[in-house]
């Protein structure tokens, strides 16, 4: 988002966007300048995070993610976890922990639409 030239950026989004049926946008690694916000609100609803799972770090495990998840949530939180072989075997132990730790709290889960 910092480091890739505007034109490019808008370029990557456009091309996504042929195969992504969705006016959500969350940027890649939470970067985004003000511009870029300004350009791509016109045609998207840009979202973003408040806590971040960290399954991507191979220096956490599963439980530390789910750790790290109960203690920075709050009512209304939107948490980030990856789909990616890279997050895998953090994931599979963090994401099952995490839904049952609110559920069993009352919360319920949404998804954007």
């Amino acid at each position: 988002g910092w480091k890739v030239p505007e034109k490019t950026y808008l370029e990557n989004v456009t091309i996504a966007k042929a195969y992504i049926d969705s006016d959500l946008f969350r940027p890649p690694y939470g970067k985004i300048t003000r511009s870029l916000i300004s350009s791509l609100k016109k045609e998207f609803r840009i979202v973003m995070w408040d806590v971040l799972s960290y399954d991507f770090d191979r220096r956490y495990n599963g439980n530390d993610c789910f750790q790290k998840v109960v203690r920075l949530s709050i009512s209304g939180s939107i948490i980030v976890f990856h789909d990616s072989l890279k997050a895998k075997d953090r994931l599979q132990i963090a994401l099952p922990q995490v839904l049952k730790h609110f559920s069993e709290k009352g919360y319920s889960f949404k998804a954007l639409t």
